[in-house]
């Protein structure tokens, strides 16, 4: 309701201060009165009231130099703590489960070990070569020369006859006699690294023409009981020019592999014969091989 109090006999409280009489003494303490005993508001305009709402009207008869003492205010506490703010979590992905995030983790998909023993930044658990890398070996290149071991030549026209004793410083390729040509290698050397070129040089003593060669791996003659008769026979596997006072390069590539016996046929129809060094003269046929490894 609307009420009206001349501003002099009040002061200023405490909002929601329950204060009694005696311990307020020289005070006259007059208590709002319910409704039911609220009187009737009077027909005059009243003057104008302070705006704020008190919730007792105190009379004070103390001397204004007098001190009053008042109660302090009661601080309610809320009933209920606010909830902290809800974080929003972002899912982080580790597909092998090993603790290390994929975005972070050297062998995603693979449980990392915790050591990298090489150092190179990638776990042992999916390092394919978690000691370091294999130490490669220099590539070496080398060359294996091996000169004629046994030499002679049969005739196809004498296929018993073994090679005269005093034709031996010289080997006939062809010739009114048809003769052919057997040399054997021994290759020594080679070891376990991988042929890159292997060249045959027939050393040629006189005559001219064509020759036809052809190579027997793992074969080797007899010079002293050698005939036509009983020597192996070979498919040609290349021809060359034969030039006296020449030693003719034959390239034999791919034929020569490895270590072993290889003997070399050589066959031709030129008349008068071709003739070849033989060791005997001092002046042999030989193999130059180049290998790597």
């Amino acid at each position: 309701g609307s009420g009206w109090v001349a501003g002099i006999y009040i002061d200023r409280v405490v909002v929601g201060v329950a204060v009694a009489e005696e311990d307020l003494p020289g005070l006259t303490v007059s208590q709002t009165p319910t409704p039911s005993q609220v009187p009737e508001a009077p027909t005059a305009t009243p003057e104008p009231v302070s705006t704020s709402t008190p919730v007792a009207t105190i009379e004070s008869t103390l001397d204004p130099t007098e001190t009053q003492t008042q109660a302090a205010p009661t601080v309610e506490a809320p009933t209920e703590a606010p909830e902290p703010p809800t974080a929003t979590a972002t899912a982080v992905l580790d597909s092998d489960l090993d603790g290390v995030p994929d975005s972070a983790d050297s062998c995603p998909g693979i449980a990392d070990t915790g050591f990298d023993t090489d150092g190179d930044g990638v776990d042992d658990g999916c390092d394919p070569t978690p000691l370091g890398e294999p130490t490669i070996p220099p590539v070496v290149e080398y060359q294996v020369v091996a000169s004629a071991g046994t030499d002679t030549s049969v005739s196809v026209l004498k296929p018993e006859a073994v090679q005269p004793a005093d034709v031996v410083s010289s080997l006939a390729v062809g010739g009114p006699d048809s003769n052919m040509t057997y040399i054997t290698f021994w290759v020594e050397g080679v070891g376990t690294g991988q042929v890159t070129n292997a060249v045959l040089y027939l050393p040629v003593s006189s005559g001219a023409g064509t020759v036809s060669i052809g190579i027997l791996p793992g074969t080797s003659v007899d010079e002293w009981s050698l005939t036509y008769a009983t020597a192996p026979q070979a498919g040609v596997a290349t021809t060359a020019w034969a030039q006296a006072g020449s030693e003719v390069p034959v390239d034999l590539t791919g034929w020569i592999t490895s270590d072993g016996a290889f003997t070399i046929v050589v066959s031709g129809a030129a008349d008068p014969a071709v003739l070849l060094g033989s060791r005997e003269s001092g002046w042999p046929a030989r193999l130059v091989i180049t290998a790597v490894g």
